[in-house]
């Protein structure tokens, strides 16, 4: 059997839906977290559908959701550095 395909090989980034913190962002960050979402779930089909493990479809969709919650993190602590707030994020994840 051959090694399982992993989500960089298989997947569109999330970088790539989201891209670079921009003023028009905070409008469209929910509809391109939706957009990942929808492709996620696809490709997490498909991975099942192929005949991978459980193991390895749950595994790539925590990488997928810890890449979301990094990105979006890191959108925040963008917008706020260009808003050059004088405090500091106080942001955690």
């Amino acid at each position: 059997m051959s090694p399982a395909p992993s989500i960089d090989e298989h997947f569109r980034g999330i970088h790539d839906f989201l891209g670079h913190a921009t003023p028009d962002l905070d409008r469209e960050v929910a509809g391109r977290v939706r957009g990942y979402l929808v492709a996620l779930r696809s490709f997490l089909e498909e991975l099942h559908r192929g005949g991978e493990t459980g193991g390895h479809v749950n595994e790539a969709n925590s990488d997928a959701f810890d890449r979301l919650v990094r990105r979006l993190f890191e959108l925040a602590e963008e917008n706020l550095l260009a808003a050059e707030s004088p405090v500091e994020s106080g942001l955690c994840v």
